[in-house]
């Protein structure tokens, strides 16, 4: 029986893991290979494209599985606010663990914009299904471009506040934003 290549996702993890941190431009392939113990043979097998091939294939998976979570958070309650509130309590908590992680795809993203128009489009990707999972949530009970617009606000205040507070190694604005929540996203 043939053993399972576990180097692509190492490669992924910590890929991830030092783009939260340092950001695309600062992370070197040297320093992801040592991280996740693979070789440059292993990461151009998986990812032909080098870096930005494997910063693609990263943003991507960050940002379905936030996508899962918040799925998740808004199927199991029919209050947007409390799930937009459970996702704050979540980032809260790991910047409290870690105040050198935020979000996985703003740093890529920030940088992206310049450099990466294949890495700038994949995070836009993800942050618009983002965006589009609670405008979907909130259009159960509201017009669909109000929805729309509360949507995009709660996200913006969401990555705006969580970079903040990662800038500033306290969570202030993230407790701040969860009690304002309920206003931002109530019926007109």
């Amino acid at each position: 029986m043939a053993r399972p290549d576990r180097h692509r996702a190492d490669l992924v993890a910590q890929s991830a893991r030092l783009l939260r941190r340092k950001g695309y431009t600062a992370t070197s392939v040297t320093e992801i290979l040592n991280a996740a113990g693979a070789t440059n043979g292993s990461l151009y097998h998986h990812f032909p494209g080098g870096k930005e091939d494997l910063a693609r294939a990263t943003v991507q998976g960050a940002g379905e599985q936030i996508l899962r979570y918040v799925q998740h958070l808004l199927d199991t309650s029919d209050d947007v606010a409390a799930a937009a509130q459970a996702w704050i309590d979540a980032m809260i908590a790991a910047l409290r663990a870690d105040p050198r992680d935020g979000c996985p795809i703003a740093p890529a993203a920030i940088e992206s914009a310049g450099i990466s128009e294949p890495l700038r489009s994949v995070a836009a990707d993800a942050f618009a299904a983002w965006e589009e999972a609670f405008a979907a949530a909130l259009a159960r009970d509201r017009p669909l471009a109000t929805a729309r617009a509360q949507a995009g606000l709660l996200l913006s205040a969401l990555e705006g506040a969580q970079l903040l507070d990662r800038t500033g190694r306290q969570c202030g604005h993230l407790l701040a934003l969860r009690e304002a929540v309920p206003a931002l996203v109530a019926r007109p």
